[in-house]
């Protein structure tokens, strides 16, 4: 009993340092403006709809056809946390962030 609760303990902690060791890899790809999927991946998808995100901040009823084909919830949440940190750097991490860490609601 009590050697299957060190085990467990044991995975636990790999778990978790397994996960933070990931979430530090992909926050500095972000960083350096890494792209893993191999060119047009999601630094081209990022910065060709950055103009709708822009556009939404300036007037919620915007066309998106200019920009994309669909209009998406997240473009309008981005819009709004853009109006307070003002970098597109740190929008990208603090959704980095709220991606990541909703995750562990499933562990």
């Amino acid at each position: 009993m009590k050697n299957n609760l060190y085990r467990e303990q044991k995975n636990f902690h790999f778990s978790i340092l397994l996960f933070i060791c990931c979430y530090l890899s992909v926050f500095l790809g972000f960083y350096f403006n890494e792209d893993s999927s191999g060119s047009g991946g999601f630094i081209a998808d990022f910065n060709n709809t950055w103009g709708y995100v822009l556009a939404l901040q300036e007037k919620i009823f915007v066309l998106p056809s200019k920009w994309v084909l669909h209009t998406p919830l997240h473009f309008l949440i981005i819009s709004k946390f853009n109006f307070f940190f003002r970098k597109q750097i740190i929008i990208k991490n603090f959704l980095l962030l709220i991606v990541l860490l909703n995750t562990i609601n499933f562990l």
